[in-house]
């Protein structure tokens, strides 16, 4: 879609499009359900010695229930996201919720693995649309000054909620059963879908000048193709980096959540309880690198993209030399080398606020959905899905330390991605087309 030679940059970039009170209901609606869609993800992890009891299941197949939410994310998302574009964001937020609360209280009644893996796929496909549409929503909602602040604060609450539904997981399971579990973090949930008919949703149109109606006609998805906007997006350097600096981001730390207590129990010895006490206070640096750098980026934001994106690179160099020299220098276990995992998962952090501020900035209101859809299949079949398969891989031949150090070069070659689009942003930005948000 061409944009007339006569229209102006979108107006009122640090104004707020809707009113504060307004936008920040559906930054806490947004942030709610994010909260629970990773209780009801992960609350699985803790029921893992229950349903091997009580339905004889294997190692693989509990591997399997965990891989098949990421599947399914990864394979809906991009048609739930088109859909978000050419519907309504806050319905399909809201039906998206209902579904994967459903799915995981169902899992309440499965008689095997079966029903188990039938399930478990349809919380994935719930947590598919959820993501696009709110993202979208809260991008649109803020002033592009707060943007950052409010993205990364919005995707923190995942760090919240995984180790969350694991201690009620435990808790419950230990207290009622673990089909009592699944019930319980299921109903917050589909109660809360309910309320995404109080958000404000927008419609957009171009900026332009001139006075003739038919140039300021809304703008939308309808009627492009799927293909021409997924190929619209791809074809834009800063996003199509953006994605591959997130899915590198991501294959390192889905390897320090998901093998950092077996690190510690094996190469420190320590006892499966520490060892997972200890990792939990490693990933906390991931969180305060999320909000951190999310407000970092928006108070940079006025001395310019290409300083901030400067920064994050050299943030991302900064979290391969700690977390080298943590494996390779320090005893593991030692107070040393948990203060630079930290510190280096810390820098790591503002990979993900600058690759969603990205994204948001240079892609129309009206094709933010299938936008994100696209960050979030690279997140997931590149990043979380495939890093920690191959550490585990090459594990076997090379033990487990040697491995997940392997794995800290991805963060130079994220560096190398942000000086990417530091050289490419401005131009892309001048090329997007300009609309307004209407709510």
């Amino acid at each position: 879609m061409q944009l007339e030679k006569d229209c102006l940059p979108e107006p009122g970039q640090d104004a707020w499009p809707i009113g504060k009170r307004a936008a920040f209901f559906t930054f806490f609606l947004s942030c709610t359900f994010l909260l629970l869609d990773f209780i009801d993800r992960q609350v699985l992890a803790a029921l893992f010695p229950y349903l091997k009891q009580d339905m004889g299941l294997s190692d693989t197949q509990l591997g399997l229930l965990v891989s098949v939410v990421n599947v399914s994310i990864a394979v809906l998302t991009l048609p739930t996201g088109y859909l978000i574009d050419r519907w309504s964001r806050k319905y399909m937020m809201g039906i998206m919720t209902f579904v994967w609360s459903l799915a995981t209280g169902a899992c309440a009644f499965a008689g095997g693995f079966g029903h188990l893996f039938a399930a478990r796929f349809f919380v994935g496909a719930g947590e598919a649309g959820y993501v696009p549409a709110a993202q979208s929503l809260i991008a649109a909602s803020f002033p592009r000054k707060y943007r950052s602040t409010a993205l990364s604060t919005f995707v923190t609450c995942a760090s919240i909620g995984s180790p969350l539904g694991l201690l009620i997981g435990a808790f419950i399971a230990e207290h009622w059963g673990w089909r009592h579990a699944f019930g319980v973090v299921a109903i917050p949930g589909m109660l809360a879908a309910f309320l995404c008919i109080r958000i404000k949703d927008f419609t957009v149109r171009r900026a332009c000048k001139a006075e003739n109606e038919e140039q300021k006609a809304a703008v939308s998805s309808r009627g492009e193709s799927w293909g021409n906007i997924v190929l619209s997006i791809l074809r834009t350097p800063s996003c199509l980096l953006a994605f591959l600096a997130i899915a590198a981001n991501q294959m390192f730390t889905g390897v320090m959540i998901n093998w950092g207590a077996s690190y510690f129990n094996r190469e420190a010895g320590m006892d499966p309880a520490r060892a997972g006490a200890l990792a939990a206070v490693v990933l906390v640096g991931l969180g305060v690198g999320h909000v951190g750098f999310g407000m970092f980026m928006d108070w940079m934001r006025s001395r310019g993209i290409v300083r901030t994106l400067s920064c994050i690179a050299l943030a991302c160099l900064s979290c391969f030399v700690m977390e080298a020299a943590a494996f390779g220098l320090c005893t593991p276990g030692s107070a040393v080398q948990v203060f630079l995992f930290a510190a280096g998962l810390c820098m790591a952090g503002g990979i993900l606020p600058m690759g969603y501020t990205v994204t948001a900035d240079l892609t129309p209101a009206h094709q933010r959905g299938t936008a994100v859809a696209l960050l979030t299949v690279f997140q997931n079949l590149l990043g979380f899905g495939l890093g920690p398969l191959l550490v585990g891989m090459l594990s076997d031949n090379f033990g487990l330390g040697t491995s997940m150090m392997l794995f800290t070069g991805v963060e130079f070659a994220v560096a190398l991605c942000c000086i990417g689009i530091r050289a490419s942003y401005t131009r892309d930005f001048e090329r997007m087309e300009k609309v307004v948000v209407e709510f």
